[in-house]
């Protein structure tokens, strides 16, 4: 229903289709985010599954390394999570390390103590320098996914390739 509500006020050129696209890969990003909710009855998500759910048609799967504990995200915090890596991804598909063949992409996450850990680090993609403008992607990625966990978030854009990083308490995952 948002998709054809969005498709029927984005009209236009070449500008407006890229808009319109990208739009439309964010919606399709909440839905199924979404869906994956609606499986728990919105209670919860599994950040393993939710990972491998929002990287599904980045490349495939030999080419993402995923390493974490289990770990449940309220849905409040599933769908910044999902948001966030789909905008990962869509970077790494367009600039970075998915941009060619030998890119890789390792994605871990680990609880100490009291801190929850997640980590992004790009690989065999081409040499990477900081973007000259900041995109509402790397916004949200870094302040609303932060303010989501209670925590920080950082992108980091080494030569050898982008790396992010958030850090928040572990109560963050399963609030409200």
């Amino acid at each position: 229903m948002i998709q054809a509500i969005a498709n029927q006020t984005i009209r236009g050129g070449p500008e407006v289709d890229a808009v319109k696209e990208a739009f439309v890969a964010r919606l399709n990003t909440m839905a199924s985010a979404q869906d994956i909710l609606t499986q728990t009855v919105w209670a919860k998500a599994s950040l393993s599954f939710l990972v491998e759910e929002s990287l599904k048609g980045h490349g495939t799967p030999t080419r993402f390394r995923i390493n974490g504990p289990a770990v449940e995200l309220s849905s409040r915090t599933a769908l910044a999570m999902a948001l966030a890596l789909h905008e990962l991804a869509t970077n790494a598909t367009k600039y970075g390390a998915l941009s060619r063949d030998t890119g890789r992409i390792d994605i871990s996450w680990s609880i100490e103590g009291e801190e929850f850990i997640f980590e992004w680090r790009e690989s065999g993609g081409p040499v990477v320098e900081a973007p000259t403008r900041r995109g509402f992607g790397s916004r949200m990625i870094e302040r609303a996914l932060a303010g989501y966990f209670n925590g920080t978030a950082r992108m980091t854009y080494a030569p050898t390739g982008a790396m992010f990083s958030l850090r928040g308490p572990v109560e963050a995952l399963t609030a409200d």
